[in-house]
């Protein structure tokens, strides 16, 4: 409770009212035995509300978690006090009546208290596991033996007191059984719990409690002179010690806790005390002097017992000292043997430093024996640059005042050929340890491991391969030489190289024939360049090389074709000669970029150099860099375009040319109507969209738009004719899930398949052969047509015109564009005769003049489409031109 006067807090705590309430408690008792029976009666009711008062109070300054128990104990209190005041008023009083009254309440009011108080005491106790049987059996031996005494006592008594049948079985029936289970808990509370001021104030007061109790009852019922100033005194001090107990409760949130039960001197004079209770009984009721016989040896055998019982445990607790005192010999010894034998070195410094103790293994390291050294002499052993600063830390651990947490130094000491060895040294404060007394410095030898940790950080700055420098340490080298060519007005020059083509050797030779190209072209990097230029490899065929201290771009030049001339000579590899160019990159700087900066531009200019057509070195300039940007900026707006929805498609006408310029097809071409640029043709973006991977997309686009279209102008004219063409790019010929996609879009349209043309690029159908000519084939044998775009670019040859299954063949517009001379209408008619050889249908695209379609007609061409016929168109406009003139379209009667 905390009480405010004038500004100052006076806080007043349950241990405050101890000695007041002892000094009242034991006063009172005094004189309630001592005074007149009259005022005797009103010190006794006054002493127990004074004591039963602070009760209430201390109860209310315990912590929610903790009034539980002491709410049970300080109530069956109450109820106890109640009953022991009761008592003692009828002893005061005269006559049947009042004996008769008095009786008829107590058993109610002592039984009922006396449940109570155990059931607190008993919640008191935490236990975990069944470790009361020895408790039990102590509290069976006490309660059977007092209940004993006092039933015969009672029992052969005079007792004619008028009360009824019910009242006197409850009294002297259910009564004696809660005593016992009380007598139970307090002799649990002892042996199992922690001793303490509260745990013996609560013992006592229960047990004194119980006694005045009893004979109380006692002294009711067999009419003797029940002394109730004696009694009201000793109930009065065993509340008292109870409700001490309260206030001095430890402040753990608990009276005892579980702990196991010992055997101790005192318990076993309890024990002993409880079973010679049943032979002085037999003396009290003894009528013969047999009885008597009987009671006396029944006391000298259980004299004798117990003591042979006591001998019996000394014997047991020397055995097991013995093996304790063993095990710690054992202990000891094997202990020795470890340190004996352990590698690490173990020393104990006293305050002054000196080593009072030193494990063998110190003399091998140290070379001698360090005991009696000081801890100075021992740091001489140590590496020079590490001297001072080790010894200054080990002497301010030492000199700490209190402990501190162990010290632990990483250092290198000298060893007999003065070869450095590496140690760590922890320094552990043990001065408070009475077995050790000193502070322990543990030394453990590092070497092999400190090495390996480095060799370990080597490797991972090195690539395995070839054990050049990897990209961490080549971005560490240029970060450097970056910073040190600003502040020294010094040029540099990176250098990104490539392998062309080098997939081809682990496609024909293996892995392993790579490994070797990769190991001997390192080593010829290597030899053209300087001592002081850094050389790494980033992974696959790609390298980097980092030149300092050069002049000019002239000198990055002369560099760039020396690296590049490694690969003029062939590597041999089990008699295959091998001759790989080289793509390189080339960005010269004086510290005004950043090394992310650097090597982007460098890899820019690489991929110029192989666009170029390879085995060449480009300078990388920084309109490379704006048009890389422009791409990348392309390449997201088209990504973003593709998901809006903001792609077209248009039509383009194909022609018959031998039939009147009927229309017999429409090729599909994607446009993009650019919010900045405005409309883009496909060549600006469909090789962006290549490189990203987006063309797949475009792709499925394409191909579901112009179906769609398709099925509209059928549904218009049944009995049209029209083929629809659409490009199919690399990466979705290399995908078997084409086929499904392609026959699942025919049936979604019901389209027949003789009317879709995959139109294939002569260069791409080299990626990757086998595949690109399975799914081919598979689409054909559905009933796809194929035809092979811009034929005459690639590798135009009649064995390549066989082996492809396709159907048509598409001359590139830049053969048509100069059909005005000799040498290209020849081209062309070569391309035709192809064709009639192969029995493929020849297209001529980009059909612009008159001229140019008259002799197409001329050389037999079939088909043609171009500017001359018509522009492409939007799907409606195709629809308009059906609508308006079907003439023009190829019908399925005049086809046949």
């Amino acid at each position: 409770m905390t009480c405010s006067d004038e500004g100052d807090d006076v806080v007043h705590t349950r241990g405050d009212l101890v000695r007041p309430l002892a000094a009242v408690v034991a006063v009172t008792a005094i004189l309630v035995a001592s005074v007149p029976p009259a005022a005797g009666q009103w010190l006794h009711g006054l002493g127990l509300a004074v004591t039963l008062g602070a009760a209430v109070w201390g109860l209310r300054q315990l912590p929610s978690t903790r009034r539980a128990s002491w709410r049970l104990v300080i109530a069956g209190t109450i109820l106890l006090a109640v009953d022991e005041f009761t008592a003692h008023v009828t002893g005061l009083s005269d006559g049947a009546t009042a004996v008769q009254s008095a009786l008829v309440l107590l058993p109610a009011l002592t039984m009922t208290g006396t449940a109570l108080l155990a059931i607190g005491i008993a919640s008191m106790v935490r236990s975990g596991r069944w470790g009361d049987q020895a408790v039990l059996l102590d509290a069976v031996v006490v309660g059977t033996s007092v209940l004993a005494l006092t039933t015969v006592l009672v029992s052969g008594s005079t007792w004619h007191v008028a009360a009824d049948w019910m009242t006197a079985r409850l009294q002297f029936g259910v009564h004696p059984l809660l005593q016992l289970v009380l007598l139970f808990t307090v002799v649990r509370l002892v042996n199992r719990g922690r001793r303490g001021p509260a745990t013996n104030l609560l013992a006592t007061g229960v047990l004194v409690v119980l006694g005045a109790t009893i004979a109380t009852a006692f002294a009711l019922v067999t009419d003797r002179d029940p002394s109730p100033g004696l009694l009201a005194a000793a109930a009065l001090l065993g509340h008292g010690a109870i409700v001490l107990a309260l206030l001095v409760d430890d402040a753990d949130g608990r009276t005892v806790v579980d702990t196991a039960p010992r055997v101790e001197p005192s318990r076993a004079a309890l024990l002993l005390a409880a079973m010679l209770l049943l032979p002085l009984t037999l003396l009290l009721t003894a009528t013969n002097q047999r009885d008597v016989v009987v009671a006396l040896m029944t006391t000298t055998v259980l004299l004798v017992l117990s003591v042979r019982l006591w001998l019996l445990l000394h014997e047991l607790r020397r055995a097991s000292d013995a093996r304790v005192a063993s095990q710690a010999r054992r202990d000891e010894r094997r202990f020795a043997a470890l340190v004996r034998h352990m590698s690490d070195v173990l020393l104990v410094v006293d305050d002054q430093g000196i080593v009072t103790f030193a494990s063998p293994s110190a003399a091998r390291m140290l070379r001698t024996d360090p005991a009696g050294w000081h801890v100075r002499d021992i740091v001489e052993h140590l590496h020079p640059s590490e001297r001072k600063a080790t010894i200054g830390a080990v002497v301010d651990h030492i000199n700490r005042p209190s402990p501190a947490a162990p010290l632990r130094i990483k250092t290198r000491l000298l060893d007999a050929s003065d070869a450095q060895q590496y140690l760590d040294i922890t320094v552990a404060d043990l001065r408070d340890d009475n077995d050790v007394a000193g502070v322990v410095l543990t030394m453990q030898e590092t070497t092999e491991r400190t090495d390996l940790i480095r060799q370990v950080r080597e490797l991972a700055r090195r690539d395995s391969l070839t054990g050049l420098a990897n990209r961490d340490v080549f971005n560490e080298r240029l970060e450097h030489a970056l910073a040190r060519a600003s502040r020294e007005g010094r040029r540099l020059a990176v250098l990104t190289c490539d392998l062309d083509d080098f997939k081809d050797v682990n496609d024909t030779l293996g892995h392993a024939a790579g490994d070797v190209v990769l190991q001997t072209l390192s080593s010829r990097i290597q030899a053209v360049l300087r001592s002081s230029d850094t050389l790494a490899r980033f992974g696959g065929d790609e390298f980097a090389v980092l030149c300092e201290d050069i002049e000019s771009t002239h000198d990055a030049g002369l560099f760039a074709r020396a690296v590049l001339g490694t690969t003029d000579e062939a590597v041999v590899i089990d008699g295959h000669r091998m001759r790989l160019g080289m793509s390189i990159g080339v960005v010269v700087d004086s510290g005004d970029r950043n090394a992310v900066e650097i090597l982007r531009d460098a890899d820019i200019a690489l991929y110029e150099a192989k666009g170029q057509g390879k085995r060449r070195w480009v300078l990388h300039r920084i309109a490379m860099t704006l048009r890389n940007r422009a791409r990348l900026q392309l390449a997201d707006d088209l990504a973003h375009a593709l998901a809006d929805g903001a792609l077209d498609v248009a039509y383009q006408p194909i022609v018959d040319l031998q039939h009147g310029d009927r229309i017999v097809g429409v090729e599909a071409l994607v446009r993009w109507d650019h919010p900045e640029q405005g409309q883009l043709s496909p060549d600006a973006f469909v090789a962006i969209a290549e490189r990203s991977g987006m063309v797949t997309a475009i792709g499925t686009f394409l191909l579901d738009e112009g179906l769609q279209t398709l099925r509209r102008c059928l549904d218009r004219d049944p009995e049209l004719v029209l083929r629809l063409a659409v490009n199919v790019s690399v990466r979705e010929l290399r995908e078997p899930l084409l086929i499904n996609h392609v026959v699942t879009t025919l049936d979604r349209y019901a389209i027949d398949p003789d009317f879709l043309v995959l139109e294939v690029t002569e260069s791409s159908m080299f990626d990757d052969t086998d595949l690109s000519l399975s799914v081919m084939r598979q689409l054909r044998e559905q009933g796809v047509r194929f035809a092979v775009d811009d034929f005459g670019t690639g590798y135009s040859s009649l064995a390549y015109l066989k082996q492809l299954p396709v159907d048509i063949v598409k001359v590139d517009q830049s053969f048509i564009a100069d059909l005005d001379e000799p040498v290209s209408v020849d081209l062309v008619r070569a391309i035709v005769e192809i064709g009639r050889t192969l029995r493929l249908d020849v297209c001529a695209e980009g059909v612009e003049t008159a001229a140019q379609h008259d002799a197409l007609v001329e050389l037999g061409c079939a088909f043609g489409q171009g500017f001359h016929h018509s522009r492409p168109m939007s799907a409606d406009e195709l629809l308009g031109v059906l609508a308006a003139e079907p003439e023009r379209f190829v019908q399925r009667e005049r086809s046949s």
